[in-house]
């Protein structure tokens, strides 16, 4: 919302390398996605109960944990102006600084219903060689200034269908001590 200020329309953020941006002398922003990793910190999360059905002969039931994802973009400026270009790069981190996580009511339907309440906006310090490397991976594509964000965490649920369980009845643990 504060960015769309300094935008001209919506068309003006594409989803895609800044190779594929058309038209590059027009004032956009490229947001492309780079990297998917596995969120290391919520890699055993365990499975979510889901409560009885209404007959009590029903078992219970679990649903896989979903799978927790980490999303690093590269944002680059499109304008006609050098000076132009730094100062879309300085409201888009004065933005992510002001508004670090998503929550709710700024996510898309499609992140909500999907169990994603919250989403972080991280800045990261990509390293001059990794950032020549993703560069010289675009075609007659020159080298510019650019934004690198992780999205996290970013929740994708199990496509399995939840499964029955059967809660455990007794504590307690038994051994035959006469085998030892």
């Amino acid at each position: 919302e504060r960015m769309g200020e300094d935008l001209e329309n919506d068309d003006s953020i594409e989803l895609r390398s800044p190779a594929e941006i058309k038209n590059p002398g027009a004032r956009k922003l490229s947001l492309y996605l780079f990297k998917m990793d596995r969120n290391p910190h919520m890699r055993n999360m365990p499975p979510t109960r889901l409560p009885a059905g209404e007959s009590a002969e029903r078992q219970r039931q679990i649903r896989r944990p979903p799978m927790v994802m980490d999303l690093l973009y590269m944002i680059t400026a499109f304008t006609q102006d050098a000076v132009d270009e730094l100062m879309l790069h300085e409201k888009l981190l004065t933005t992510f600084y002001d508004y670090p996580v998503l929550r709710n009511e700024r996510l898309y339907n499609s992140l909500a219903s999907t169990g994603n309440t919250f989403l972080r906006i991280i800045p990261i310090e990509l390293p001059l060689d990794d950032q020549s490397k993703l560069w010289s991976s675009f075609t007659n594509t020159a080298f510019k200034l650019a934004t690198f964000v992780m999205v996290t965490p970013v929740k994708i649920p199990s496509a399995l269908p939840p499964r029955d369980y059967t809660p455990i009845r007794e504590e307690g643990v038994a051994a035959d001590v006469g085998r030892i």
